[in-house]
């Protein structure tokens, strides 16, 4: 835990990296003050959750703060007893943002497995002569290599017909590739991360381990 005094010590460590969440006063010493900070928290550190403080007479100046991208607030009553939800109101956002980066990550590795079926389905047959073009193109069956990482080497899972128009073996997802990833890396790929509403985000909406590779 790092803690700041003032909004340039804040944005200096900031910048260093190395924080999972941000808690700041929204009043620094003024509220455009601090919402000048937060703006400059936000570009420097974009993927860095930010948790605002905020008084029961400073909620009207809110608004412009959640619009911005902050992620949480707590109100700060006199007696102080906020810090008993402070806890929790660090942990929500993180937890959000872990889930925004798997979610990110699997859509990418998707649609890199997705351009490969693509591939697979797009058939030119093979000795095709054109008379009208200058050029021609000719795709060939494509394959996922996974190597390393103490996997069952050695092994040609899966199999397609010869110009690969459809499966003739156990057919296999993106997300079953991302479940074994998962699997392999000691998470559990049925995991739910929950969002600031509490609402349950799951890493993979769907796919299964694919055995012949453990």
């Amino acid at each position: 835990m790092q803690v700041c005094e003032g909004s340039s010590d804040l944005l200096a460590h900031a910048t260093k990296g190395g924080w999972d969440v941000a808690l700041m006063a929204q009043t620094l010493p003024t509220t455009d003050e601090g919402f000048s900070t937060f703006l400059q928290l936000r570009s420097k550190s974009p993927d860095l959750p930010v948790v605002l403080g905020a008084r029961a007479e400073e909620i009207i100046g809110l608004p412009r703060f959640l619009k911005n991208g902050l992620r949480s607030y707590v109100i700060r009553d006199t007696r102080g007893d906020f810090m008993f939800l402070l806890l929790a109101a660090l942990e929500s956002p993180v937890e959000a943002e872990k889930a925004s980066r798997a979610s990110l990550l699997a859509s990418m590795l998707r649609e890199e497995l997705d351009g490969v079926r693509k591939l697979q389905e797009t058939i030119i047959p093979r000795g095709i002569h054109c008379q009208a073009y200058r050029a021609v193109a000719r795709y060939e069956p494509s394959e996922v290599n996974v190597s390393g990482g103490g996997l069952r080497m050695g092994e040609v899972i899966g199999a397609t017909n010869s110009r690969a128009e459809y499966p003739t073996t156990q057919a296999y997802s993106p997300n079953d590739l991302l479940a074994t990833i998962y699997r392999h890396l000691g998470i559990d790929p049925s995991h739910h991360f929950h969002d600031t509403l509490g609402k349950p985000v799951p890493i993979l909406a769907s796919g299964d381990a694919i055995r012949a590779l453990l």
